[in-house]
């Protein structure tokens, strides 16, 4: 069997592509699904956990326009300023100025923090207005400024004080709306009308703020930009309430506009100071009062009510019927497909409610099973084709069980949430007319007072323009809107983020996996990188071995055995002189089958009617003694050192024309046992009376016992197993070659088939190597080592 390779080709450097394998990406991809979705569900957990901490921030937007006018007033006045980029940019910084927030500040509740707590300390929500209580007073000392003070209200006429200043706890129990002074503060809590039962058990508090600290904050969130193509002033603020951020944003546009105003109109201020008085004070009330409305509209629920009529009854009942209908048709299937085996006479599945249609699976098994009893006409129950089928069957009952199951679920979940739908049903078609009537009330007060406060603004702008004939330089284009949806975090894009992130480490676990794999997988690697012969393949045998064994002569038409034959016949191709022949087999270490291949090639070799005979010249961990049950008190050992002759050491296999000899006792000096004269002689004189003299030698990786034997033979074996031996192996066997002139050596990859093996080469599968005798890595652990520990779970992730 000629080599093709040279030592030039070994010295070439392989390309990446050389060395790619899909087959290994395979098995690394199958391997790592279950760490990827780990990863990728441990990513999504951190996503969701992170926003479940994060406060979300809302953003509320106004537009003021810039508009200037030149007219002259009825009084006489002249209007002749003029806006330009500099008048506009310090417009713009008198927005975020301490003066004109200090106005804001005065307009708006913000000195006086609302809170209410989540399940820790370190969760908690900024009510601004919605709280189910209110604050009247002022602050004593600075001490307090920034001190939660708890306020539990115990029914809607008291509340109950506690807070901690100093070290030292103070507790009060008042009545709503009754002063409480102390050396801190002065103050009155005042309980809303609209107290609900959830409001009695949440844990609330509020702060003193100090005006600096939140105007400084203000101006840090407050954002101004300029559009000088289009005049136009953007006014935005992001803050963890979204009525705190609008009020804010919609008081500095008001704040601003009514402050151009005062500056523009010096003159006739006095004319207008009761009408901007009774704006500004009807304004406050009106947006307290809208805020109030819509958080008795929220605490209601009363958005999702009077819009169209409910539903009737009876369809909830024919639903009922559907879903207990489609249940019970379910269940009963269910133990059908548990129970019979034959689906011959299944019907189909009617359903009342859409449902998925298993129609096409059961079809398709009936179709399987009489294509089954078709073949069972002709072939028995273990013929391949027979298998697949019954194979595929099973995959498609499981399938169709699994669905089974998950639509069992889904009908389960909706059919109880059909039942609180109806539930809520109930409930709403008793609390509309109420309701409909209460909130009919309050918008047409609410009505009344916006006619109101706008008959007041069109009084000012009537003495505005009758008056003093001047008008604002800026107008709001578009007012703030209460913010619904906040932006940050992202919360699609934090999940996005964490699922895209996981699956990125799950892929860069799969490249690090790919690129640690360092075992023989691949039949072309092997070639392209030995300079000696590929003798042949040995595919994974089809039972599990706690030792080696003789498997050729099990089944004579298997893969296996075919495998070994054609080892047989490519020995003739090494060397072909007539006379016996000594085969020795070696590997780097433990546990890649050198003895499994010693024992299957004599067994093979005595079935053309040669005499064959097995030396186990492994002296430091026998094996053959072992694997035919005989007592080792005589052996290799014994006939190098001269104490017995080789004829009392023979004995007999059991199989015709194969003899064995043990390793016999342990020696002390097992290589200077080899390196004797002797084994020369006993090696010459075993060709006189067998025609093939297999030896099964030491591996060559630990001790060196195995190259003088290996330079007498014929027929030099290295074995190397798939998906166990390194690939540093090869390049060794090249080195044993070069140094040591061994001629004639070739390889044998045993086991193919292995592990990532099965994935890695189309030789195996055009041969139809698929099957796994499973001596395991614990088949070679322990040759001049202390048994090992177990792998950690790290070294598991990377193996």
């Amino acid at each position: 069997m000629e080599n093709n390779n040279t030592e030039f080709s070994e010295s070439q450097p392989s390309s990446p592509v050389d060395d790619f394998n899909l087959g290994l990406l395979l098995y690394v991809v199958q391997k790592s699904i279950v760490w990827i979705i780990f990863i990728v569900i441990v990513c999504v957990t951190l996503s969701i956990i992170y926003l479940r901490y994060t406060p979300r921030v809302y953003e509320a937007t106004t537009s003021v326009m810039i508009k200037h006018e030149k007219t002259t007033q009825i009084l006489g006045y002249e209007s002749v300023r003029l806006a330009d980029q500099e008048e506009i940019s310090r417009q713009v910084q008198l927005m975020k100025s301490n003066l004109l927030l200090d106005r804001v500040m005065t307009r708006l509740p913000l000195q006086t923090g609302y809170y209410k707590e989540g399940k820790t300390k370190f969760i908690f929500s900024e009510l601004y207005t919605s709280t189910p209580f209110e604050i009247e007073g002022i602050t004593v000392s600075n001490t307090i400024i920034n001190v939660p003070i708890y306020v539990k209200i115990i029914n809607p006429h008291k509340v109950y004080i506690n807070f901690t200043v100093d070290g030292k706890e103070f507790e009060y129990t008042k009545d709503t709306g009754q002063v409480l002074t102390n050396s801190y503060f002065s103050m009155a809590v005042h309980v809303r009308n609209n107290v609900i039962k959830e409001d009695l058990s949440g844990i609330y508090y509020f702060k003193f703020l100090s005006k600096k600290e939140v105007i400084d904050e203000i101006a840090t969130k407050l954002d101004v930009a300029v559009d000088f193509a289009t005049k136009t002033i953007k006014i935005s603020l992001k803050d963890r309430n979204p009525e705190r951020a609008r009020a804010i944003v919609s008081s500095v546009a008001d704040e601003f506009i009514v402050y151009a105003w005062d500056d523009k109109r010096e003159g006739i201020r006095n004319i207008l100071n009761f009408i901007e008085t009774q704006i500004d004070t009807f304004a406050v009330l009106y947006d307290a009062y809208q805020d109030s409305i819509i958080a008795l509209r929220l605490t209601e629920g009363y958005n999702n009510l009077g819009q169209g009529f409910l539903p009737d009854a009876s369809a909830y009942e024919e639903k009922f019927r559907g879903y207990k209908h489609d249940l019970t048709l379910l269940y009963h299937f269910k133990e059908l497909l548990l129970s019979n085996k034959e689906f011959a006479n299944l019907a189909s599945l009617n359903f009342k409610l859409p449902t998925q249609s298993f129609n096409d699976e059961i079809n398709q098994i009936i179709s399987l099973q009489q294509k089954r009893n078709l073949l069972l006409l002709d072939a028995t129950p273990q013929h391949p084709s027979i298998r697949l089928l019954d194979k595929e069957i099973d995959d498609l009952k499981g399938k169709l069980n699994q669905d089974v199951d998950n639509t069992l679920v889904e009908l389960n979940t909706n059919f109880t949430l059909l039942r609180q739908e109806y539930g809520n049903y109930l409930y709403e078609w008793e609390r509309i007319p109420g309701l409909k009537n209460k909130f009919d009330r309050l918008d047409k007060i609410a009505a009344e007072k916006n006619d109101f406060i706008l008959g007041l603004y069109g009084q000012l702008s009537h003495y505005l323009i009758g008056s003093a004939g001047i008008v604002s330089d800026y107008v709001v284009l578009e007012k703030a809107a209460l913010p619904q949806t906040p932006v940050s975090p992202k919360e699609q894009y934090v999940q996005i983020i964490g699922f895209v992130v996981g699956l990125l480490l799950g892929l860069l676990l799969i490249v690090v996996r790919y690129l640690l794999h360092n075992t023989i997988i691949s039949i072309d690697e092997v070639e392209r990188k030995i300079i000696v012969p590929l003798l042949g393949v040995i595919p994974r045998h089809n039972q599990e071995m706690d030792r080696s064994q003789i498997v050729v002569i099990q089944d004579p038409k298997s893969t296996i055995t075919e495998a070994f034959r054609a080892v047989r016949n490519n020995l003739q191709f090494i060397s072909n002189t007539p006379g016996p022949k000594i085969i020795s087999t070696t590997s780097t270490i433990p546990g890649e089958g050198k003895t499994f291949i010693s024992l299957n090639i004599a067994a093979i070799l005595s079935l053309l009617n040669k005499r064959v005979i097995i030396l186990d010249f492994d002296m430091r961990k026998p094996k053959l003694s072992k694997i035919f049950n005989v007592i080792a008190h005589k052996g290799v050992s014994t006939i190098l050192s001269g104490q017995t002759n080789v004829d009392d050491c023979v004995f007999d296999s059991g199989i015709p024309n194969l003899s064995f000899i043990t390793s016999g006792p342990l020696p002390p000096n097992p290589s200077e046992l080899i390196m004797l004269p002797k084994l020369q002689e006993t090696l010459e004189y075993l060709k006189t009376k067998y025609d093939y003299i297999i030896i099964d030698t030491p591996p060559i990786g630990l001790v060196t016992d195995a190259l003088e034997i290996l330079k007498l033979s014929d027929y030099p074996l290295y074995i190397l197993r798939a998906s166990y031996s390194n690939k540093s192996f090869v390049h060794g066997i090249n080195r044993i070659v070069r140094e040591s002139k061994i001629k004639n050596l070739s390889v044998v990859i045993n086991d193919y088939g292995r592990g990532a093996s099965g994935y890695g080469s189309s030789y195996g599968h055009n041969y139809g190597y698929g099957y796994a005798y499973g001596y395991g890595s614990e088949y070679g652990e322990g040759y001049y080592t202390v048994n090992p520990q177990k792998p950690s779970w790290f070294k598991k992730l990377f193996n």
